[in-house]
């Protein structure tokens, strides 16, 4: 049945008495002929990651039909003339694990949701095998040993520095429980492990002196390429200069950042720098990570990045949690958001301003699995359009900015 039709496009409903969860081929006609026939419901296969990986880890296809009627996607390796199953999948995303005995190499991947036979073939996919780091082969420096003391209040970035020095790729550098303060940048370097231990128990923040340490590097700014940091908190505290961010992780791929508490809840709005910058960054993974910040996590230029079981608390009134810029593959799922403490709403301390996205020229794109509490602006019966300074082409202009605050009850 044709419901529309122009020029341009025509738009049609198949007829009810055609089985369900089935692809079809439709060959459009006029009266010079028929056309190339258009494949509905056929598995489309946009984009995987990561795109490297070790053999037992998992990797995720993402596109369009990859599950039909629910049937178990599969994936169709040339070089090994084998098959694998999905372990979990939904019309947008299919997760397979790489098998034991796979070695390293570069494989074509081909998707398939169970329907239209020869015809139902996604586009082919690449995935890299390669060795994962053995973290236990490597040494392990914990920074008491050189001289820093947890609880103190006193600078550890020398005795940090000197445990640094003495690292090698594959190496871990651990912070026991307590709280470090260090009154400069912290820069382990790629391939190299940084591991408290836990985000409730080992927090890295910033001594007195760091207020002048300088614009834009904050606590870790370091190529993380090949390397991690989990189980710690890294906070921006109340030394912490304005123009800091508070991790700096720029040109890195192939990273991952697990139980990683990143805040900076301890400054006020004054703080001008991201809170979490990616920026140029590829194949990387936060996981079970807590954001909470006044200015947002940063991903521009980035490709194929996972964000899975992270929590996001926005404080000041944060405008933005996450601000996506020319993001070719993000994976956003089984993640939260949410203000910090809306208890006061005299104060906007413990408040986001109600939007955790924002996303600027990005392409394939998978959000699913997540959840929102509440996340609308602080009622504040004071609050309206105000005067703020912007600069344009150069130089200090004014400009009008307004809000229009709702209470939740009313959103």
């Amino acid at each position: 049945l044709i419901q529309r039709l122009d020029g341009q496009q025509c738009a049609i409903t198949l007829p009810q008495t055609l089985p369900v969860n089935t692809m079809y081929l439709l060959w459009p006609r006029n009266e010079n002929g028929y056309g190339e026939p258009v494949a509905i419901n056929k598995t489309e296969a946009w984009w995987i990651g990561p795109r490297k990986a070790a053999v037992g880890d998992s990797f995720s296809i993402y596109g369009r039909n990859l599950s039909l009627g629910g049937e178990t996607t599969k994936l169709y390796c040339v070089e090994r003339d084998e098959w694998l199953s999905s372990t979990s999948q939904n019309p947008y995303k299919a997760d397979f694990i790489i098998p034991a005995g796979w070695p390293n190499g570069t494989y074509t991947l081909w998707a398939h949701n169970g329907h239209g036979q020869e015809y139902g073939w996604a586009e082919s996919l690449d995935l890299t095998i390669q060795s994962s780091v053995d973290w236990s082969a490597g040494s392990t420096y914990n920074v008491e040993d050189f001289g820093a003391i947890p609880n103190d209040g006193l600078d550890d970035i020398a005795a940090i520095n000197s445990a640094i020095s003495n690292l090698s790729a594959g190496d871990t550098l651990y912070f026991p429980a307590g709280t470090f303060n260090i009154s400069s940048r912290m820069r382990p370097g790629s391939g190299r492990r940084i591991m408290g231990a836990g985000m409730d128990f080992t927090t890295l923040t910033t001594a007195p002196q760091f207020i002048n340490a300088g614009a834009y590097n904050g606590l870790l700014d370091q190529n993380l390429s090949g390397g991690e940091l989990r189980d710690i908190t890294i906070s921006a505290g109340r030394y912490q200069n304005p123009n800091q961010r508070t991790i700096t992780i720029d040109g890195s791929s192939g990273f991952l950042l697990e139980n990683v508490r990143v805040t900076q809840k301890d400054i006020s709005t004054t703080a001008v720098s991201d809170n979490l910058r990616a920026e140029n960054t590829s194949d990387g993974r936060f996981v079970n990570c807590e954001i909470i910040g006044y200015r947002p996590m940063s991903l521009g230029n980035a490709t194929s990045i996972s964000i899975e079981g992270c929590d996001f608390r926005g404080v000041f009134d944060q405008n933005v949690m996450l601000y996506v810029n020319g993001i070719d593959g993000l994976s956003l799922f089984n993640s939260t958001a949410t203000s910090l403490d809306d208890s006061d709403t005299s104060d906007g301390a413990g408040w986001s301003a109600g939007r955790w996205v924002s996303a600027k020229n990005p392409r394939n794109v998978y959000i699913g699995d997540n959840s929102t509490t509440d996340m609308v602006p602080r009622w504040d019966d004071n609050f309206g359009v105000y005067e703020q300074p912007v600069n344009q082409g150069g130089g200090n202009k004014s400009c009008l900015r307004g809000y229009i605050r709702q209470p939740a009850k009313q959103l």
